[in-house]
């Protein structure tokens, strides 16, 4: 029953394929990652006719360097938007966390630091659909961190708490999730999810709200879309 409200979810409020596709790429870009240089052999003789084919090499090919603080990351791209049962390029801008991570954030999206060690990311339109964001140490008790979540909840009539396995995301990137909580409070009419996800070899803990109203449509998926981006850059700030 819960796959197939994640399949519903898709195509409406959007809970199928941050990342549909782990190594899914369009127009020479991969999961948010920039453009690496391309090196040219200086002892070769200059050949204008590939200066142009040599330049578009290099802002198009990507780099997969994982967890590197040296890693090139280009200032802005496009990522996939899943809307509407199909995928849509929209231009992103590269943001830098002091905790250790770049994302790229959609137009009309706004990227701060909310409190030690998290950031948000929330919509300008409605800021109630946000995400927050946390890069975990590499010693954190995920199970024990799901227990956690999954019991401040008990006890709440009003409360569904859904344990649902990362593969029924249409992400594939959060596929390989430690957890994936789903919270349904039915008094406020709002969706928390909970995901603990490997994110090019680092752990992150990213928190969806996801209040139901009209607007999700749109906003849900640019939501999912920047979080697929995160790629950590270092330690961050101690």
């Amino acid at each position: 029953m819960m796959k197939a409200y994640y399949k519903v979810l898709a195509t409406t409020v959007l809970l199928s394929s941050l990342l549909v596709a782990c190594g899914s790429t369009e127009s020479g870009t991969t999961n948010g990652s920039a453009p690496a240089n391309t090196e040219v052999d200086s002892n070769k003789p200059e050949d204008k006719t590939n200066d142009k084919s040599s330049k578009e090499t290099k802002e198009n090919k990507d780099t997969k360097t994982e967890g590197s603080s040296s890693q090139k990351l280009a200032a802005n791209i496009d990522i996939e938007v899943f809307v509407e049962g199909g995928n849509e390029l929209r231009p992103a801008t590269l943001s830098m966390s002091e905790n250790g991570y770049a994302v790229y954030v959609l137009e009309d999206f706004t990227f701060e630091a909310e409190e030690p060690n998290k950031d948000i990311i929330h919509s300008n339109f409605d800021p109630e659909y946000f995400v927050r964001i946390e890069k975990l140490d590499a010693e954190a008790n995920t199970e024990e961190m799901k227990k956690n979540i999954m019991s401040a909840y008990e006890g709440n009539k009003q409360i569904g708490i859904h344990d649902v396995p990362p593969t029924d995301l249409f992400i594939e990137e959060f596929h390989n999730a430690d957890f994936h909580i789903l919270i349904q409070d039915l008094q406020t009419k709002l969706d928390v999810i909970y995901i603990v996800s490997d994110m090019h070899g680092e752990k992150f803990q990213f928190t969806f709200f996801m209040p139901h109203k009209e607007a999700a449509e749109g906003v849900a998926p640019s939501l999912w879309a920047i979080a697929r981006t995160v790629i950590p850059t270092g330690d961050g700030l101690k």
